[in-house]
């Protein structure tokens, strides 16, 4: 089994207390930021575990700061930095967790109140939504990176680390301090730690109830808020939620780690 092709490389890695499969958010860049994470456990038979034992990988930082990777080709890839903007991930042990039935996992946790109030305010401001369907897992990660000796690279040669949240505030990630050797820097997190996730849109769309009849894949439930069309009776609405298409790096454009670009305004906008 190997990672799907479509997965979103953190700009920082997250401590694996807190990213969960099953876990709701409005950015896949900053899954710690406004998520929603379900009451219902995930269990040991929701999901299939590959491990990987001498895990290397090479990441790219690109000019726009972000780090990229081929998913695709984590397990087996060389370690050993070739330019400066090229970063090799080494840890002694890697795992790659994904959901067995995500349509089933979902339709399931939006039954939750909890859930389906947080999913109310994202259809209220027309948020995105994506579901988390897979994590990759790495555990005492080692990260090293070429110095070059020119002037423009030696000062941005800590970017790329410190990116990688081995300086990172979340609570639970244990880093070490960087280590300069010949020619390289180097630096380590201890632990179990999150460096990338897989997600799948979830589409949502509000509608009054007679609009339309309600699809297999779907969950309804009744919306919260209530609109008025001009001099006609206050019209109450139903939010239908069903999975989407998984979303990569390359589909998130230029969102960031921090709040996505808002919503376009319009009634009834469905989020696909």
């Amino acid at each position: 089994m190997s990672p799907p092709t479509k997965s979103v490389l953190l700009p920082k890695v997250f401590p694996l207390s807190l990213v969960n499969l099953g876990q709701l958010l409005p950015n896949p860049l900053n899954p710690s930021f406004n998520s929603c994470i379900p009451e219902r456990p995930i269990t040991e038979d929701d999901y299939s575990k590959l491990e990987e034992s001498e895990y290397t990988a090479t990441l790219t930082l690109e000019k726009s700061g972000k780090l990229k990777a081929s998913f695709t080709k984590l397990f087996g890839a060389f370690f050993g930095v070739r330019t400066a903007n090229m970063i090799g991930l080494y840890a002694p042990t890697a795992f790659h967790l994904e959901l067995k039935q995500p349509d089933a996992t979902l339709r399931t946790v939006v039954q939750e109140p909890e859930v389906q109030a947080w999913l109310n305010d994202m259809a209220q401001y027309r948020k995105p939504v994506y579901f988390v369907v897979g994590l990759q897992v790495i555990i005492d990660g080692v990260f090293k990176q070429k110095i070059d000796k020119s002037g423009e690279a030696g000062v941005n040669m800590r970017v790329p680390l410190e990116a990688m949240g081995l300086f990172s505030a979340h609570a639970g990630v244990g880093a070490t301090g960087l280590i300069k050797g010949e020619g390289y820097v180097e630096g380590k997190v201890l632990g179990e730690n999150v460096l990338g996730i897989l997600v799948r849109k979830v589409n949502y769309k509000l509608r009054n109830s007679r609009d339309r009849p309600t699809l297999v894949e779907e969950s309804v439930w009744k919306y919260p808020y209530e609109r008025v069309k001009g001099d006609r009776e206050e019209e109450p609405l139903e939010l239908g939620v069903s999975i989407g298409d998984y979303v990569g790096d390359d589909d998130l454009g230029d969102m960031s780690d921090g709040l996505g670009e808002d919503e376009d305004d319009e009634d009834d906008e469905d989020q696909d």
